[in-house]
């Protein structure tokens, strides 16, 4: 578990690479065209940048509440926006896709002593996400704990991956 000021998290690694979900984003772009992207939970900014290989003419925002790695991706890909994932940072923004892969997903050995992800905090999460949504959106999940997100009406699942639309 990691502390910032006035946050707790638990992000056991920061741990990333580019072209890591080559397959789900492949995937992704069959269904979807997105013009406006959210990464939620970016990391060191590698998913940005295999996502603006998939969806070139969208403009990307990474998010992530660790500001260690932010601060990585900041200067291996300055030309994303990257965002603290808090409310001021986040407000006024609103996107076509959000793209959470293995944000909502506890791994039991390497999270072993940390708290279980609750249905309440998932489906508080998604609520928060669907208000950074334009009118049409996608929900874009990889590895979560939970389905069936609140709001969201199921397009397509492939392993891990599940699709979902949202109408605000």
């Amino acid at each position: 578990m990691r502390v910032g000021k006035d946050l707790i998290w638990h992000q056991v690694s920061s741990r990333t690479w580019y072209n890591r979900y080559l397959l789900e984003f492949l995937i992704c772009k069959e269904l979807i065209n997105p013009k406006t992207i959210l990464s939620f939970g970016c990391s060191t900014g590698e998913e940005c940048a295999t996502l603006q290989q998939h969806f070139p003419d969208a403009k990307i925002t990474g998010c992530d509440i660790n500001p260690d790695v932010l601060r990585i991706a900041k200067q291996r890909y300055p030309e994303f926006e990257f965002l603290y994932s808090d409310n001021q940072s986040l407000n006024g923004n609103k996107f076509e896709a959000i793209f959470a892969m293995n944000v909502f997903h506890r791994n039991t050995k390497s999270c072993e002593g940390l708290p279980k992800y609750e249905r309440a905090f998932f489906d508080n999460q998604i609520i928060y996400l669907q208000s950074l949504m334009c009118k049409m959106g996608y929900l874009i999940l990889y590895a979560s704990d939970f389905t069936d997100p609140p709001g969201c009406r199921l397009l397509r699942t492939y392993g891990k991956l599940a699709i979902y639309e949202i109408s605000i």
